[in-house]
């Protein structure tokens, strides 16, 4: 991403935050590698007695490890994170691949795997897993393509009632449970039917380029809220802006997490606002321009108008629906389709979009079926 490292020392700091901290908090431990301080009731002004790197005493059943004085610790950490003595890591990791990949865990509390947690639904696949991971060298990549070629995961998401009735949540994977994309994804995917998706990295990020401060505030380079809620760039969505609580729009009405806390499974709600903001939004109405630009291109208007009484106007929507669904119309949408452009015969540009903006906006472009 291009964002560099602070120094250690405290030069690196703006001079608008360093005169915002209390003048004995500047000294409180954290200019060089070392021990932290206690800080009394967690206030970073009130500094006690230091407390040695190791490995929390509450763990039971573990070696404390030792950190050389001159090193942060963070070796150390993780190897003993990912000690062959210590199961839980790769149990958990292995977990949570599972979950990206199919929808749900075998623990589905991904967060939890305490006894407030859930139970594996396949305790057995579970431990194996997690046992063949360290064996691979903690690979992700062949964790990853032994389950993606997996029989479990190439079944079709086809309702079947006995199994239905048996096993309503499909915990026992007898077919691939239907789901929503991840807001980035269906972003991303905006922009890759209009053809506009940049693929390219940034360097650096707007926030990293305007440096510390508060949104809106002095400084170098002034960012403000909208700026980041309305978004107007076309780079993958893992390269926009996030400060805290302010997000970009389109990724906050389709459930994007919290960006303060850890979640390792996202809330996946349906409400009325993701479908207006999909009908009715700036970025909606520019996705469907840009495809019906894509497919249908610019013509005259008086060509395109000849063109709703042609036989091609059927190819022209089977286009339309295979960049934007990956999939041909049925008869009875492209029936529909030809009712809703004969509406706009002195405006036919504004019936392909509209016709766009409604495949744009149906569940079917959100899903995984």
């Amino acid at each position: 991403m291009g964002v560099r490292d602070k120094p250690a020392n405290r030069s690196g700091l703006s001079a608008a935050f360093t005169r915002a901290r209390p003048p004995r908090a500047r000294n409180a431990g954290f200019d060089t590698v070392s021990d932290s301080p206690l800080f009394i009731r967690g206030e970073v002004d009130r500094p006690s007695e230091r407390i040695p790197r190791s490995i929390p005493a509450i763990l039971p059943g573990l070696e404390a490890i030792e950190i050389p004085r001159n090193t942060s610790g963070r070796k150390e950490l993780a190897g003993w994170l990912t000690d062959a003595h210590n199961p839980l890591t790769a149990r958990v990791f292995v977990n949570r691949v599972w979950h990206w990949l199919f929808g749900q865990g075998l623990v589905t509390s991904v967060d939890n795997f305490g006894t407030t947690g859930a139970t594996p639904s396949h305790p057995e696949l579970l431990d194996y897993l997690a046992d063949r991971f360290m064996q691979e060298g903690w690979s992700l990549k062949k964790l990853v393509r032994e389950l993606v070629l997996s029989r479990t995961y190439g079944l079709s998401s086809e309702y079947r009632e006995a199994s239905f009735q048996l096993d309503p949540a499909n915990a026992l994977i007898w077919r691939h449970s239907p789901r929503r994309l991840d807001a980035e994804a269906i972003r991303d995917a905006m922009l890759a039917i209009g053809g506009k998706l940049e693929l390219t990295r940034p360097e650096g990020s707007l926030v990293a380029r305007a440096g510390d401060g508060p949104l809106g505030g002095p400084r170098f380079l002034t960012v403000s809220e909208d700026a980041i809620v309305k978004v107007n760039s076309n780079l993958r969505s893992v390269y926009l802006s996030v400060a805290r609580n302010v997000e970009p729009e389109i990724l906050a009405v389709f459930d994007f997490p919290d960006g303060s806390t850890v979640q390792g499974a996202r809330q996946i709600t349906n409400v009325p606002g993701q479908s207006l903001y999909m009908l009715n939004s700036d970025f909606a109405n520019r996705t469907a321009r840009n495809l019906v630009k894509r497919v249908i291109g610019e013509p005259a208007k008086g060509d395109v108008a000849l063109k709703l009484d042609r036989d091609d106007v059927p190819e022209q929507l089977e286009e339309l629906y295979w960049v934007a669904l990956g999939r041909g119309p049925e008869k009875a949408e492209v029936a529909a389709a030809q009712k809703l452009l004969s509406r706009y015969r002195r405006n036919p540009i504004t019936g392909w979009q509209s016709v766009a903006r409604a495949l744009v906006a149906s569940a079917e472009f959100r899903g995984i079926d």
